[in-house]
């Protein structure tokens, strides 16, 4: 709907973006939606600080949780955890937007890049699993993981 209402409203800042190739934004959008109602501009720039401020609290969440798990729950180790992301939000508040999000696809990549690593060593491991599995479902009979006995697919427990 907000691209819509964008080509819709046709509006000058459009036209000027789409000669630059170039194309989006909130201002793009506050202005398309300023040809519809006056006071949108101020509900959209609301929803975009909430929208921000909710992600950078989960993002610091999860970010915490993945460095307790790698350096220990330590006082000590969470509270350079929590400096060092109070320094990126002040250098991401004074830097330009595209280098704040050139960083954040270089930071996501390097979780990527982990993760798919981490899989490829796990390999193995999920093979031997998944042949067990397949072998158990061919055979008609699955582990029940909370009394480890066989129990037939087709029979309730």
């Amino acid at each position: 709907m907000t691209a819509l209402t964008i080509i819709v409203a046709n509006q000058a800042s459009y036209r000027e973006d789409l000669g630059a190739g170039e194309i989006g934004g909130v201002a793009l959008t506050s202005d398309a939606f300023s040809t519809v109602a006056s006071w949108y501009p101020i509900l959209l720039a609301i929803a975009v600080a909430l929208f921000a401020f909710s992600t950078l609290i989960t993002w610091a969440y999860y970010g915490e949780q993945a460095w307790s798990y790698l350096f220990g729950n330590a006082k000590a180790s969470v509270t350079v955890f929590r400096t060092l992301v109070c320094l990126f939000v002040v250098v991401g508040c004074v830097a330009t937007f595209s280098k704040v999000v050139e960083f954040a696809d270089a930071a996501l990549f390097m979780c990527a890049f982990i993760n798919i690593l981490g899989l490829y060593m796990l390999m193995p491991v999920v093979k031997k699993e998944m042949k067990k599995y397949l072998a158990d479902r061919k055979a008609g009979t699955l582990n029940d993981p909370d009394t480890a006995d066989a129990v037939p697919v087709d029979q309730p427990a």
